[in-house]
């Protein structure tokens, strides 16, 4: 199998560079994107396991981290809390942190070790520390930060030791939301897929997302209303062809999953890979998977397609690489729409729905029908274009009466950030990638 190398390495390097104002140039700091914190502790941990055990009725479950340097022992562990009990995780967390004290006291106390325990604040996070000395020495933080417990600790064999590495302690930090966007795709270990010649019936898969011209790749975000905050949908990349190379798909702005694109034998191929998050208040994932069966091949799934003399898809067939039929999909084209029909494996009905342009191709109207074609929902959108044509923003708009006129009212907006191939510095596909986005 022929690989395209500059666009294996184009696939690969987006990843690491979008987001490349995130991250320090230099820094031993190591970031755990599952856990969402930071520290510079001297480099990568000493060793990782993931914990899941029984303090008293609760069930606690997360990662944990050392290291170990001349006898100072560091420890970081970020941990999910569950329990039967009616009452909500945030109203239990005092108790919680009372039982965790007192398991670690004890065992202070069996050890022979003196102790004393105070308060202890991370940011607005109210927790406790907890100090021994004895035959050796040893400092413990616990808090919570939102939903997440973190326990913090040092243990050292003489106080010399102790002294000099407690305060590694207060370099331990949390992600900003845009460091862990970088965390969580750095560690994804997404794969890129083979790029052999492209199907020379195929058109640039930039019109399936109203784009023109030699768009790079785009980013979509959605703001729910006037004064909200704004959240990062998806972007996409392509290649100079138009061609998708990587998609990555957001969950309350933060990314949940990577689908790499490729060609393998003039058929489009893909791999998915989802983004692990250690945060209680994320969403089940919004997108559907279709990753499929075969651990000897480099794909997921392979798409055989078929089109019109416009290069646009009229049928398209999804199979796993063992080459089962995962699902089908039928294109029908007029003047001004696009209908989709999508059936399962053996013919049934998955989804239906329609795609109403303007003169000028972008989408004004989405339509979901039911398997006889009839209208369930509705959304119509209103635009404003850059001076390429393409949309970069875009209004939900629905119809609202006002006494006896029927107006328009916006009810959401999304926004879209768009790159070009041609803009000042963006010839070259590889070195490209090292502007920053975020």
């Amino acid at each position: 199998m022929l690989l395209t190398y500059s666009k294996l390495l184009f696939s690969v390097c987006f990843l690491i560079c979008a987001f490349q104002d995130a991250r320090p140039a230099i820094s031993n700091e190591f970031r755990s994107s599952f856990a969402g914190f930071a520290i510079d502790a001297g480099g990568r941990p000493t060793r990782a396991e993931f914990i899941h055990q029984d303090v008293g009725t609760y069930a606690i479950f997360g990662p944990a981290f050392e290291w170990h340097d001349k006898g100072a022992k560091i420890r970081i562990a970020a941990h999910l809390v569950t329990s039967d009990s009616s009452t909500t995780r945030r109203q239990q967390q005092p108790a919680i942190l009372d039982l965790m004290i007192k398991q670690s006291t004890v065992e202070l106390q069996n050890a022979g070790l003196q102790f004393s325990q105070a308060p202890y604040a991370f940011a607005s996070s109210r927790g406790r520390e907890v100090k021994a000395t004895g035959k050796y020495f040893f400092a413990e933080r616990v808090f919570f930060v939102g939903e997440i417990l973190y326990n913090i600790s040092l243990t050292t064999p003489d106080k010399e030791t102790f002294d000099s590495n407690y305060p590694i302690l207060d370099k331990f930090r949390l992600l900003t939301k845009a460091e862990r966007i970088v965390a969580l795709i750095e560690d994804s270990n997404a794969i890129p897929m083979p790029q052999e010649t492209a199907d020379e019936r195929a058109g640039p898969e930039t019109v399936w997302y109203d784009l023109k011209g030699p768009v790079q790749r785009f980013r979509e975000e959605f703001q729910s209303k006037p004064g909200a905050g704004s959240e990062v949908t998806q972007e996409v990349w392509f290649d100079q062809n138009g061609f998708i190379t990587s998609e990555i798909t957001f969950g309350n702005g933060y990314p949940e999953l990577i689908t790499t694109w490729g060609w393998v034998e003039g058929q489009r191929v893909n791999s998915q890979t989802t983004i692990p998050f250690l945060r209680s208040e994320m969403p089940p994932p919004t997108h559907r998977l279709t990753v499929g069966g075969g651990a000897d091949e480099i794909y997921g799934v392979r798409f055989e397609s078929a089109y019109d003399i416009k290069g646009r898809i009229t049928e398209q067939k999804c199979f796993s690489n063992t080459g089962t039929l995962v699902f089908r999909k039928r294109f029908v084209y007029t003047e001004r729409s696009m209908e989709i029909i999508e059936t399962d494996d053996r013919g049934g009905f998955l989804g239906r729905s329609r795609e109403i342009r303007d003169d000028a191709g972008i989408v004004v109207e989405h339509q979901i029908l039911s398997d006889i074609g009839l209208v369930i929902e509705s959304k119509k959108f209103e635009y404003r274009s850059d001076d390429r044509g393409n949309w970069i923003e875009k209004w939900v708009v629905r119809p609202v009466r006002v006494g006896r006129r029927t107006v328009t009212e916006r009810s959401g907006v999304y926004k879209r950030d768009i790159r070009y191939y041609d803009e000042d510095k963006m010839q070259d596909p590889v070195a490209s990638v090292a502007r920053p986005i975020y």
